[in-house]
């Protein structure tokens, strides 16, 4: 680690390798009220800064002109529910200490901020740029690839919620088989806490369903109580993260 005089950033040498030349970034900004939307600016020192740079090396050297745009997010978990928001970044300024950002909110987004913040905490547990307990920093710098891996993901989320309130199980179950091989298949579902817990929860509605019901149903029942205890376990690791988040 190296670390500046006293009062000064530090920073961790980290294995994700991020440049500061790379075009189309993306800011996700966390605030915990909605005043910096209303006033449009928010600033990072101290410990705040210290954390952001911790995950994202090159954050203090970065300038406004690879930023291609912002969101803006509310991290508290009793507002998970508020709209996300498109930001247009009108400066990025720096000092030894701090860094501010000024910008104007264009518009909500049609995510949430708790689905958008469970999509970023996926996208750089993938990348092995955060530990599965690990909050993220009050400001995020995506790449492009990134970004629109980030935004793609709530609509496959919903598209689960819409079959599990038809209660069409065995088409939740259908997505994703072999469930075993989720982890080597897809590691960008096994990774997200709230579709893996609506994956397990459709095998175990299916591990009680009849086969009368659903044919063929009966053969997968070993394997479908096995997958609902591996979720199960794999959600386990996410229940403390989820709850502080």
């Amino acid at each position: 680690m190296r670390e500046k005089a006293r009062g000064k950033v530090r920073t961790n040498a980290h294995k994700h390798i991020w440049r500061s030349d790379i075009v189309g970034i993306t800011l996700v900004i966390r605030v915990f009220t909605d005043q910096p939307f209303q006033i449009g600016r928010v600033s990072f020192t101290g410990e705040q800064l210290n954390e952001i740079a911790e995950l994202f090396p090159n954050f203090l050297s970065l300038s406004i002109e690879p930023i291609e745009g912002a969101i803006g997010i509310f991290a508290k978990s009793k507002d998970k529910n508020q709209p996300a928001k498109k930001l247009k970044v009108q400066t990025f300024e720096k000092t030894p200490t701090s860094v501010s950002v000024r910008f104007s909110v264009e518009s909500d987004l049609t995510v949430s901020s708790g689905d958008l913040t469970r999509c970023i905490k996926a996208q750089l547990r993938r990348e092995g740029i955060i530990t599965d307990d690990r909050l993220l920093p009050l400001c995020c710098v995506l790449t492009a690839e990134q970004a629109d891996a980030v935004l793609r993901s709530p609509t496959a989320l919903e598209e689960l919620r819409q079959l599990k309130r038809r209660k069409d199980w065995r088409a939740i179950y259908d997505k994703f088989v072999p469930i075993k091989e989720i982890p080597q298949n897809q590691p960008e579902i096994w990774n997200d806490a709230e579709i893996l817990s609506e994956i397990g929860f459709a095998c175990g509605k299916l591990a009680e369903t009849s086969p009368n019901d659903i044919p063929r149903v009966e053969q997968h029942k070993e394997n479908l109580s096995g997958s609902t205890e591996k979720i199960s376990r794999r959600n386990g690791v996410y229940s403390e993260t989820v709850c502080r988040s």
